[in-house]
């Protein structure tokens, strides 16, 4: 959300965008947001993973699992052991929530171009809209869904996963439309 800023203030963008199209310049920022989340989240886990396996310290101790068996995080891929599988789901779904938030930073960098605004933006906005979201049901709240919250108790894991994945692409692609358009509005010849 940064470089976007940065693109604006140095006027790059009506550079960038007469070599590319708005379109796969606000795709590329999104796609970026994503992979970057995504790569830091599974390697901070990857990295605590090892720590916790060249000190031969267990993963889950059986208080952890009962806690996270409580809170609905799915409970047959502990039991099973499939801690790996989940801590992948957990990065996978978690980077999908840091991406609808950084995506949201760029929406609002795009208003107030700003040096400060990219970082501290998603930061806000989150924390004025999970008390909000943590009244709503599971199936559309944020907060649970960033954090790998079964939706459906009874049903498939893949399930689960797959409206998870769809409740965030389907935010982050309003979000980043909303982007679009303003950028779009800023350059209109490009």
């Amino acid at each position: 959300a940064r470089l976007y800023v940065d693109d604006v203030n140095h006027r790059h963008l009506v550079y960038v965008l007469n070599r590319t199209s708005i379109l796969k310049y606000v795709s590329s920022k999104m796609l970026m947001s994503f992979l970057g989340a995504f790569v830091l989240s599974l390697g901070a886990f990857v990295v605590v993973m090892c720590l916790l396996l060249l000190m031969r310290i267990p993963m889950l101790t059986n208080i952890d699992q009962i806690r996270l068996i409580q809170e609905g995080f799915y409970p047959e891929l502990i039991e099973a052991g499939r801690t790996l599988f989940v801590v992948f789901t957990y990065a996978w779904n978690y980077s999908l929530s840091v991406a609808f938030w950084n995506t949201t930073g760029l929406l609002f960098s795009s208003y107030i171009p700003n040096n400060f605004i990219p970082y501290i933006s998603p930061f806000v906005i989150r924390y004025y809209v999970s008390p909000f979201s943590l009244q709503l049901p599971t199936g559309v709240n944020i907060y649970k869904l960033g954090r790998s919250h079964q939706v459906f108790h009874e049903q498939s894991i893949w399930l689960n996963q797959l409206y998870i994945t769809a409740v965030f692409l389907v935010l982050t692609s309003l979000v980043g439309y909303l982007f679009y358009r303003q950028v779009r509005r800023k350059v209109p010849y490009a």
